[in-house]
């Protein structure tokens, strides 16, 4: 199968999927162990036209608890420590601005 995504543009995707991993390596709650040194990115999708790469965490159930928040069991609640959403919007806007700089 040829590829016709163009070279920079996937060159593009890997390294700003590698700058948020490595982004949430380093934001990610310490305390909870594996948690922080777990974050991959995966490829999902690779065709003649588009290049979709994931980025998850090994301890995939910590993620949306650390994130939004959650209920204890012996009543009140846990604050949410925000650290992916702002990686998320940080990759989206380096990605934008690379691409249109390549153009």
């Amino acid at each position: 199968m040829e590829n016709n995504v163009p070279r920079q543009q996937r060159n593009s995707v890997n390294n700003v999927a590698k700058k948020t991993v490595s982004k949430l390596k380093q934001t990610s709650p310490v305390n909870t162990g594996k948690y922080k040194k777990g974050w991959k990115k995966t490829v999902v999708k690779e065709n003649s036209t588009s290049l979709v790469i994931a980025i998850h965490d090994t301890k995939y159930s910590l993620v949306h608890l650390l994130e939004k928040g959650h209920q204890k069991r012996g009543g009140g609640r846990v604050t949410a420590i925000k650290h992916v959403e702002p990686a998320e919007q940080a990759a989206i806007a380096e990605l934008e601005k690379e691409i249109m700089s390549r153009l």
